[in-house]
């Protein structure tokens, strides 16, 4: 929960998010409404290719009993919720031991000290977190979505990660920058600029509580999807066998560290940093080392990151028109030999 209040209202705004947060009313009267609403949002999800492919390989990867493998409920699930169980659930996971409370800006510490202690020091402990395990199929898998008549093709392309906080997540940040995080990484050089496959492509490195995946996703034109995938691959390969220049790693360094600082510059921002490095288990100063960190990755380091991706480990999804793109997959020499699966969503 979250509210942005002048400053002087500081302490008012504390009691309203304790009141919020210990005492939801759940009023019957707004069940259907917001059921509706839901249900309305799932319907337009379900027509995204995005959400598809998003839904799929999670679901593939995780599977569909781990929480992070069902990112899309169903109609019927909305439908079968009462109030009731709104309220058993807040009551069985809700409680101090599990929340954290973040306030930044201009205000007098000792008045919201203060505050706080009175809207939340009555709090009952509740339960500990929970953290449930993961056990991801790594792989290789290709699964396809038909969107008959489609004509650009959703992918997404997954490998294992390092976890959060590991001695191998911040240069493989750096990494994901170089090869498809940033506008000027070399994928998007590669099949934007230089072939005009795609508009918008990009990869990024998805740090989860007890996991974490490198993606990368585009929309293409639908018959440039194999070659689209094929220069993602060599990409990656060329990473893989050659540390990039120094000038090219010392541009990535830059560009990550003086987005670190520009992303942390509002209260609101910071909040988020502190709130991501605590649900991640990093340490406490994690907000003063990462750009000392990120300015000290080397061009071998890079390299080692890269290396990380092995496609026996590949997670591989596309929304589109299956008969004009499954021929172009398998002419792709990397997916020779690797089962392709027709899905659903969901």
């Amino acid at each position: 929960m979250s509210i942005n209040v002048l400053s002087e209202r500081t302490a008012d705004a504390i009691a309203l998010v304790a009141d919020v947060a210990q005492r939801p009313s759940f009023p019957d009267s707004e069940l259907a409404r917001v059921k509706a609403n839901w249900n309305r949002r799932l319907a337009i999800a379900l027509t995204q290719p995005g959400t598809l492919a998003n839904a799929a390989w999670t679901r593939a990867y995780y599977g569909p009993d781990h929480p992070y493998g069902r990112v899309l409920p169903t109609a019927a699930q909305f439908g079968a919720y009462q109030t009731g169980q709104l309220k058993a659930w807040h009551a069985a996971n809700f409680g101090a031991k599990r929340s954290h409370l973040y306030i930044a800006g201009k205000f007098d510490a000792a008045a919201v000290k203060a505050a706080v202690e009175k809207s939340f020091g009555g709090w009952a402990a509740g339960p500990d977190r929970a953290l449930i395990p993961v056990n991801p199929k790594a792989g290789p898998q290709v699964l396809l979505i038909d969107r008959p008549g489609a004509p650009q093709s959703t992918i997404n392309l997954v490998f294992p990660a390092p976890a959060a906080g590991s001695a191998s997540d911040i240069p493989t940040r750096v990494m994901n920058a170089l090869l498809g995080g940033s506008f000027s990484s070399r994928i998007t050089r590669n099949i934007r600029e230089n072939k005009g496959y795609t508009y918008s492509p990009g990869s990024s490195v998805a740090l989860l509580p007890t996991n974490a995946v490198w993606t990368f996703n585009a929309d293409v034109t639908t018959a440039a999807t194999g070659a689209s995938l094929s220069e993602v691959i060599k990409e990656i390969r060329t990473l893989q066998t050659t540390p990039p220049g120094d000038e090219e790693a010392a541009g990535m360094r830059q560009y990550m560290a003086g987005l670190f600082v520009i992303q942390n510059s509002t209260p609101g921002s910071l909040v988020n940093s502190l709130a991501t490095r605590d649900a991640l288990g990093l340490p406490r100063d994690w907000l003063d080392t990462y750009v000392p960190a990120t300015l000290a990755v080397t061009p071998a380091q890079m390299q080692a990151a890269a290396n990380a991706f092995d496609l026996s480990k590949m997670t591989l999804v596309v929304v589109g028109d299956l008969k004009v793109v499954t021929p172009q997959l398998q002419a792709v020499p990397e997916f020779k030999g690797i089962p392709i699966k027709t899905v659903t969503i969901p």
